[in-house]
């Protein structure tokens, strides 16, 4: 049986997975598990055990401890924050403002925006961006 302690490992997994730029798939084979294994830990629906984390944690290039950043106290801290936008779809803030974004359009939108060669686009976009959530 799964915690939210799991779950949030398996967050930590995804997010990390996101940010190196590698699809399910590509993990899975790594580590030798399928892709659905893979989506079962990002879920947390079933538990990654030590010695796969540790794979996964060499796979990532990361310390086994930042998977464990979101608990405190040995304690999961929020069962409550919002997952992923396509876990979540439909969710809306709490004041009823827009939908949070997620790592994966974060991640997105700062790869494109590092290609952008030249500087005074990006300062455009900057200014455009501020301007528009303003």
């Amino acid at each position: 049986m799964t915690n939210n302690i799991d779950k949030i490992v398996g967050q930590a997994i995804r997010k990390r997975r996101l940010q190196l730029g590698l699809s399910q798939s590509q993990l899975a084979e790594a580590v030798g598990v399928t892709f659905q294994q893979i989506q079962k830990y990002e879920r947390g629906t079933n538990r990654v055990g030590a010695s796969r984390l540790f794979e996964i944690s060499q796979v990532l290039e990361t310390d086994i401890n930042s998977f464990f950043q979101d608990s405190s106290d040995g304690q999961a801290q929020s069962a409550l924050n919002p997952g992923f936008a396509e876990d979540k779809a439909g969710y809306q803030a709490e004041d009823g403002g827009s939908p949070r974004m997620d790592d994966r359009e974060i991640l997105s939108l700062a790869r494109a925006f590092q290609r952008i060669k030249n500087r005074d686009v990006r300062k455009n976009i900057i200014a455009m961006v501020r301007s528009i959530a303003e």
